[in-house]
Protein backbone atom coordinates (compact mmCIF):
# COMPACT_ATOMS: atom_id res chain seq x y z
CA UNK A 1 0.00 0.00 0.00
CA UNK A 2 2.86 2.18 0.40
CA UNK A 3 3.82 1.96 -2.59
CA UNK A 4 0.87 2.90 -4.37
CA UNK A 5 1.11 6.35 -2.68
CA UNK A 6 4.76 7.10 -3.19
CA UNK A 7 5.53 9.97 -5.17
CA UNK A 8 7.12 7.96 -7.88
CA UNK A 9 4.06 5.74 -8.17
CA UNK A 10 1.85 8.74 -8.91
CA UNK A 11 3.98 10.75 -11.54
CA UNK A 12 4.03 7.42 -13.36
CA UNK A 13 0.48 6.45 -12.99
CA UNK A 14 -0.47 10.31 -14.16
CA UNK A 15 1.26 10.34 -17.20
CA UNK A 16 -0.49 7.08 -18.09
CA UNK A 17 -3.68 8.09 -16.51
CA UNK A 18 -3.42 12.06 -18.34
CA UNK A 19 -2.31 10.29 -21.75
CA UNK A 20 -5.26 7.78 -21.92
CA UNK A 21 -7.96 10.86 -21.06
CA UNK A 22 -6.64 12.25 -23.67
CA UNK A 23 -7.42 9.75 -26.34
CA UNK A 24 -10.79 9.08 -24.58
CA UNK A 25 -11.80 13.04 -25.18
CA UNK A 26 -10.03 13.05 -28.48
CA UNK A 27 -12.12 10.12 -29.85
CA UNK A 28 -15.70 10.89 -28.42
CA UNK A 29 -15.43 14.46 -29.70
CA UNK A 30 -14.75 13.19 -33.22
CA UNK A 31 -17.36 10.70 -32.96
CA UNK A 32 -19.73 13.39 -32.19
CA UNK A 33 -18.63 15.37 -35.20
CA UNK A 34 -18.38 12.67 -37.31
CA UNK A 35 -14.41 13.11 -37.94
CA UNK A 36 -12.17 10.90 -38.45
CA UNK A 37 -9.87 10.87 -35.15
CA UNK A 38 -6.18 9.87 -37.03
CA UNK A 39 -4.39 12.83 -36.81
CA UNK A 40 -6.26 14.95 -33.96
CA UNK A 41 -5.84 11.54 -31.81
CA UNK A 42 -2.08 11.15 -32.62
CA UNK A 43 -1.15 14.82 -32.22
CA UNK A 44 -3.28 15.53 -29.14
CA UNK A 45 -2.01 12.23 -27.32
CA UNK A 46 1.48 12.79 -28.24
CA UNK A 47 1.66 16.48 -27.03
CA UNK A 48 0.02 15.55 -23.61
CA UNK A 49 1.87 12.75 -22.89
CA UNK A 50 5.25 14.23 -23.91
CA UNK A 51 4.39 17.13 -21.83
CA UNK A 52 3.25 15.34 -18.84
CA UNK A 53 6.06 12.70 -19.25
CA UNK A 54 8.42 16.03 -18.94
CA UNK A 55 6.74 17.50 -16.13
CA UNK A 56 7.52 13.74 -14.46
CA UNK A 57 10.68 13.41 -15.88
CA UNK A 58 11.35 16.64 -13.84
CA UNK A 59 9.97 16.10 -10.91
CA UNK A 60 12.12 12.33 -10.51
CA UNK A 61 14.88 14.71 -11.19
CA UNK A 62 14.23 16.57 -7.89
CA UNK A 63 13.44 13.42 -6.38
CA UNK A 64 16.62 11.82 -7.42
CA UNK A 65 19.11 13.73 -9.28
CA UNK A 66 22.38 15.07 -8.15
CA UNK A 67 21.30 18.75 -5.88
CA UNK A 68 25.09 19.67 -7.13
CA UNK A 69 24.70 20.13 -10.78
CA UNK A 70 23.08 19.91 -13.43
CA UNK A 71 23.71 17.73 -17.01
CA UNK A 72 23.29 19.20 -20.43
CA UNK A 73 21.04 16.45 -22.20
CA UNK A 74 21.99 16.22 -25.71
CA UNK A 75 18.90 17.11 -28.45
CA UNK A 76 19.59 14.08 -30.07
CA UNK A 77 18.53 12.49 -26.66
CA UNK A 78 15.16 14.37 -27.01
CA UNK A 79 14.64 13.42 -30.26
CA UNK A 80 15.02 10.00 -29.93
CA UNK A 81 12.65 10.44 -26.65
CA UNK A 82 10.31 11.54 -29.40
CA UNK A 83 10.27 9.44 -31.71
CA UNK A 84 9.79 6.58 -29.14
CA UNK A 85 6.80 8.50 -27.69
CA UNK A 86 5.12 9.11 -31.54
CA UNK A 87 6.05 5.53 -32.05
CA UNK A 88 4.26 4.35 -29.06
CA UNK A 89 1.41 6.48 -29.53
CA UNK A 90 0.90 5.59 -33.00
CA UNK A 91 1.10 2.09 -32.07
CA UNK A 92 -1.34 1.86 -28.89
CA UNK A 93 -3.80 4.28 -30.17
CA UNK A 94 -3.96 4.51 -33.49
CA UNK A 95 -2.98 0.98 -35.67
CA UNK A 96 -5.78 -1.00 -33.24
CA UNK A 97 -8.54 0.75 -35.10
CA UNK A 98 -7.12 0.71 -38.80
CA UNK A 99 -5.74 -2.94 -37.81
CA UNK A 100 -9.16 -3.98 -36.90
CA UNK A 101 -10.94 -2.36 -39.60
CA UNK A 102 -8.45 -3.96 -42.52
CA UNK A 103 -9.00 -7.58 -40.71
CA UNK A 104 -12.76 -7.28 -40.59
CA UNK A 105 -12.70 -5.92 -44.68
CA UNK A 106 -10.29 -8.75 -45.36
CA UNK A 107 -12.71 -11.24 -43.47
CA UNK A 108 -9.62 -12.28 -41.33
CA UNK A 109 -12.26 -11.57 -38.44
CA UNK A 110 -15.70 -11.11 -37.95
Amino acid sequence: LAFLQSPEFLLIWAVYACTYIAANVVSTTCKRLAVDDAIPKFSVVLSVNIYASLIKDAAFAKLFGDAGGSMMIPIVTYTLWFIRDACAILTSFNAPAKVARFLVRNRVCK
